[in-house]
């Protein structure tokens, strides 16, 4: 019995778009159907729909332009990999503006490094421990740059 199509011909929309413009496709044709799923007390039992999910990349979106970060600029992420990263990636994108992702293993001399080149006007943190790496260089970001994830959104 061959499967059944559901309809999304990922061919039409894929072939000349960019992620943004994919990312909002598919959440406009999806919907409410679950697209990202996150672990509570260490079982997949938390999930965002494709909505929830595009709703909260444009008010991750909508508060970094409200920082100031427009086209072209650079934001961190210093994170482990959680629905949050992807919140941060796709608003940042969303702008134009450039992610610089940090492996949240990242000795204190290499996120030194990066931050130091970079030219970061604004960091997301996954965690209290992700944000201490960075808080000493609180004075390289815009004011309230520092951005701390919390579940439900960035």
């Amino acid at each position: 019995m061959a499967p059944k199509r559901s309809g999304f011909r990922p061919e039409v929309i894929e072939e000349n778009g960019n992620l943004i413009q994919v990312f909002r496709t598919r959440a406009r044709f999806f919907g409410f159907k679950k697209a990202l799923l996150y672990k509570i007390q260490g079982e997949y039992s938390g999930s965002y729909s494709w909505q929830d999910w595009m709703k909260i990349v444009r008010e991750t979106a909508m508060a970094l332009h409200s920082l100031g970060i427009r086209k072209g600029a650079h934001v961190g992420i210093l994170s482990e990999n959680c629905p949050e990263w992807t919140f941060a990636d796709l608003g940042i994108l969303s702008l134009g503006a450039v992610s610089v992702p940090i492996y949240p293993t990242a000795s204190l001399a290499d996120i030194r490094h990066i931050i130091d080149h970079a030219d970061l006007q604004a960091i997301f943190v996954s965690t209290e421990e992700q944000y201490r790496k960075i808080e000493g260089f609180k004075s390289k970001f815009l004011p309230a740059g520092i951005i701390l994830f919390t579940r439900g959104g960035s």
